[in-house]
C-alpha cells in the first residue's frame, strides 16, 4: 500500500469532484462538447450525488445559452441527451 496515501480517503468522491472540475474548466474555456461529455459521464456514472446534480444544472445552463443565441437544436440535443442518461 502507498504510503502517501490517507487512510478513510474517499477516492470515489475525490474522482467525482475532479471530474466536476473538469467539466466546469471546459466550460468556462468555451469547450462546451468536452464539458458536456463530462457532464454527461459524471450523471450516468454517479446518480444521485451532489456533483451529479451539479453536472445536471451545467447542462441546463449550457442549453439555456444555445437556446438564447437560438441554436435550438443544440439545445434540444443537450436535453435528449440529459434525459437518455437518467432514465
Amino acid at each position: 500500500m502507498d504510503s502517501n496515501l490517507k487512510v478513510g480517503v474517499d477516492i470515489t468522491s475525490t474522482q467525482r469532484a475532479s471530474m466536476l472540475r473538469m467539466g466546469q474548466n471546459w466550460q468556462k474555456l468555451g469547450k462546451l462538447n468536452q464539458a458536456i461529455n463530462t457532464y454527461l459521464r459524471i450523471i450516468q456514472e454517479n446518480p444521485g450525488t451532489s456533483e451529479s446534480e451539479e453536472a445536471k444544472a451545467a447542462l441546463l445552463e449550457i442549453a439555456a445559452g444555445f437556446e438564447r443565441e437560438g441554436r435550438y437544436y443544440l439545445a434540444i440535443d443537450i436535453y435528449d441527451r440529459l434525459s437518455a442518461s437518467v432514465a
